[in-house]
C-alpha cells in the first residue's frame, strides 16, 4: 500500500486562501447558498471538515483532554479563521513552542530582544495576519499560470514553463512561513489522512479536480 497523503493546518490555510480569491463576498460563504455552485460548495465543505478536524480533535487520556478545554477554541467560521479572530478563545500558553521561536529567531537576528513583556493574544493576532496576507501573495504566484496551459507560441509557453519553475522554488523555501502558520491555527499539529477525515468530520468523498471539469 502506498503512502498516504495526510491534512494539516497548512491545507486548511491554503483551502481558505484559495476559496476567498473565488468568493470574495463574505455573506456566500455559507454552504446553504453554494448549491448551485458545487466547487466552490466542494471546498467550502472540506474547509468546515478540516476546521471540525483541527479544532475539536479527540484526546484520549484525562490530561489531553483537559488540555483540549482549556486552548481549543470553539470551531471558528470561515470569516474567524481569515481574520485570526480564533486565536482569542485559547490560552497564551498553548503557544510556548512558538513563542520561543519567535524569540530565538529575533535574539539571532538582532542579537537581543529589545522588548520586554510576554507575548499577548494581540501579538499573536498580528502576526497570524502579516503571514496569512503574505501567504496570500504566496498562494497566487503558485495559481499564476492557471489557465494558461493551452497550445500558444513557444515563447509564451517558455513564459509559463519559466514562472511556474520560478513559483516552485519559492514554495519549496516558504516552509517556516508554513510551519509558523499551521503552529498558530493548530498548536498541537494533528495530521489526519483523507480516510479519518471522511469517516469523522464529514469531509467530502468528490474529487475535486473532477467537479471542476464539468463547471468549466
Amino acid at each position: 500500500m502506498g503512502h498516504q497523503r495526510v491534512y494539516t493546518a497548512v491545507d486548511l490555510v491554503e483551502k481558505a486562501i484559495q476559496f476567498e480569491a473565488l468568493t470574495p463576498n463574505p455573506a456566500l460563504w455559507k454552504e446553504g447558498l453554494l448549491k448551485d455552485n458545487p466547487p466552490r460548495l466542494l471546498r467550502l465543505q472540506q474547509i468546515n471538515a478540516l476546521c471540525r478536524a483541527l479544532f475539536t480533535e479527540k484526546r484520549d487520556d484525562f490530561l489531553g483532554r483537559a488540555k483540549s478545554f482549556l486552548f481549543e477554541p470553539r470551531i471558528p467560521s470561515l470569516k474567524k479563521l481569515l481574520s485570526g479572530a480564533f486565536l482569542k478563545g485559547r490560552d497564551v500558553s498553548a503557544y510556548e513552542q512558538l513563542i520561543k521561536e519567535m524569540k530565538d529567531t529575533v535574539r539571532e537576528k538582532e542579537g537581543h530582544l529589545g522588548e520586554t513583556g510576554q507575548l499577548t493574544h494581540a501579538h499573536l493576532t498580528e502576526v497570524y495576519q502579516r503571514l496569512l496576507r503574505y501567504k496570500k501573495q504566496l498562494v497566487a504566484l503558485e495559481h499564476f499560470n492557471e489557465g494558461e496551459k493551452v497550445k500558444k507560441t513557444v515563447g509564451l509557453r517558455f513564459s509559463v514553463y519559466l514562472t511556474d519553475e520560478v513559483s516552485q522554488a519559492i514554495k519549496l523555501g516558504a516552509q517556516p512561513l508554513d510551519k509558523a502558520l499551521a503552529l498558530l491555527v493548530d498548536p498541537q499539529s494533528v495530521s489526519l489522512t483523507r480516510e479519518e477525515l471522511q469517516l469523522h468530520y464529514g469531509y467530502p468523498k468528490e474529487d475535486i479536480k473532477e467537479i471542476d471539469s464539468h463547471f468549466q
